[in-house]
């Protein structure tokens, strides 16, 4: 039988032990650094309770040892129960949890949703064209950002503007052999849509983010679906970025080794120019 099973049949322990048994389910994540007798100073015990009723749980392992099989068994329990609703009930340990597994999710989900074929075409059309240009508004372009730096320090050509006006001039004057990156949560967005139209109208290709079943996802020329739980709370929020920048980076990835010599090249000449005027 596994610690937790234990510590959840209250019965077999004495009311001392108990006290320390609802410390460890309700605190968890504060015996990460505890000895004996900080347990015990903490759940108003004594070390020799601590120390029996580590005995009992551990076969007489040792305090460290427990500690080792209780929070492996805690780590457990959150990535097999699915549930990672924050609410007002967290501890700090719960909610570290909660968000690892909510982000490794978010991008397993992520590439199994990944077609290869659409992903492949994508990164030929950003590594043609004249010129890379993105599109999104609020948050969705800072999303971008990162990705735009690292585009240029390989030599890419990137446009992007912050003002919504500014992207309907940069829309209307994109040229043809221009490729254009579009990101959108909702997929729906009535200013996205529109400037899709321009481009279009202009013979660039597009790529668009954005999750399934959405207006934009239907007139892109290469569409990436992007993972979304459909809530829009801290972890909605969280999967959408998650996937978008997983996203954005496996391209930057494609690109970068498309162009490993003229990467390097391109590091060498910044090293020898910009750097020297930092010192």
């Amino acid at each position: 039988m596994n610690i937790l099973e234990q510590l959840r049949e209250a019965e077999h322990f004495s009311s001392a032990e108990q006290n320390i048994i609802r410390y460890l389910l309700q605190y968890p994540e504060t015996i990460i650094n505890f000895s004996v007798h900080d347990l015990a100073k903490a759940s108003y015990t004594s070390p020799s309770t601590v120390t029996r009723l580590v005995k009992k749980l551990d076969d007489g392992h040792g305090f460290s040892h427990f500690k080792a099989r209780f929070f492996s068994e805690i780590n457990s329990v959150f990535l097999a129960s699915g549930d990672r609703t924050i609410n007002t009930n967290e501890t700090v340990h719960s909610i570290v949890q909660k968000i690892a597994d909510l982000e490794q999710t978010a991008i397993e989900q992520t590439k199994q949703s990944i077609d290869y074929q659409t992903l492949v075409r994508a990164a030929n059309l950003i590594n043609s064209c004249s010129q890379l240009e993105f599109f999104g508004f609020g948050d969705n372009l800072h999303l971008v950002k990162p990705q735009m730096y690292r585009l240029l320090s390989m030599g890419y050509r990137v446009v992007i503007h912050d003002p919504n006006n500014a992207q309907y001039y940069q829309a209307i004057s994109t040229p043809a052999d221009a490729a254009a990156i579009l990101v959108s949560h909702t997929g729906n967005n009535r200013r996205l849509l529109d400037i899709t139209s321009i481009l279009k109208q202009r013979k660039a290709k597009t790529i668009i983010l954005t999750p399934a079943n959405t207006p934009l996802s239907r007139i892109a020329d290469e569409w990436i679906e992007i993972q979304d739980s459909g809530v829009n709370d801290i972890n909605g929020n969280i999967v959408y970025e998650l996937s978008v920048q997983f996203i954005l980076n496996v391209l930057c990835g494609i690109a970068y080794s498309k162009n490993y010599e003229r990467n390097h090249e391109i590091l060498a000449r910044y090293l020898n120019s910009y750097q020297k005027f930092i010192y």
